[in-house]
């Protein structure tokens, strides 16, 4: 099992930490923390993190590398 803090989830999807800390974490859909003595040392199991960011597991999905928004024509 491999473990990953906010920062490495932010730096997997290219998203600020903010956003997996704000927005992300508190979704009834995120996994929950595999160790949590408290909320600066959570950690996630990665392979979680990854089946939860699929297409299937949620309706908007972190942006994939190399992504940029969709521009109005």
């Amino acid at each position: 099992m491999s473990l990953m803090t906010i920062d490495d989830i932010a730096a997997l999807f290219q998203v600020e930490r903010r956003t997996v800390a704000e927005k992300w974490v508190p979704k009834p859909s995120f996994p929950l923390p595999v160790f949590a003595p408290s909320r600066r040392t959570r950690r996630w199991d990665r392979d979680e993190i990854i089946a939860w960011a699929k297409p299937a597991a949620r309706k908007s999905v972190p942006p994939s590398l190399g992504s940029r928004p969709a521009t109005a024509d």
